[in-house]
This record gives structure tokens, sequence and C-alpha cells, in this order.
């Protein structure tokens, strides 16, 4: 399924504790922390060797307040939880 959404949209995976050690969705995924630069999380709508950016938050991050970003992309941005 995100391998499907990453070719339309960017995808931001919430994820527990436990899945985050155990996962291995995609190779170039990127983990959300608190080094996380804001601009990349607002700008999941620009695509890296044709498909989109695949983000792995969990519970630490994930209430950062964020808006997370897809301005350029009419299908804005697919949540997987």
């Amino acid at each position: 399924m995100i391998g499907q959404q990453r070719l339309k949209r960017g995808v931001l995976v919430y994820v527990d504790d436990t899945m985050m050690s155990e996962i291995s969705v995609v190779e170039d995924y990127k983990v959300v922390s608190e080094d996380t630069p804001d601009e990349d999380l607002r700008a999941m709508d620009k695509k890296m060797h044709n498909q989109y950016p695949v983000f792995l938050i969990g519970k630490r991050y994930g209430n950062r307040g964020l808006d997370y970003r897809a301005i350029n992309n009419r299908l804005g941005i697919c949540l997987i939880i």
C-alpha cells in the first residue's frame, strides 16, 4: 500500500515504538525526530527519484503540532495509522 501511495503523494505512517524498531516498509523512508526540519514535513509534495517521501512517526514526535503539507499536490498526503 505504501509503495502504491507514494507514487501519487507523500506518505506519513504513524507507528508505535515496537513497530518503529521492526519496520522495513521501504528502503528510503525517514523517521521523524526532533532533528527533522519542519520544512521537510511541510513539503511532502516534492518527488525524489519519481516517488514522494515516506515518513515514519511515533508516539514521541506524533504530537509535534506541525502541519504536514503537500500544497502542490491536489491529493494532499496519505496518513496511515
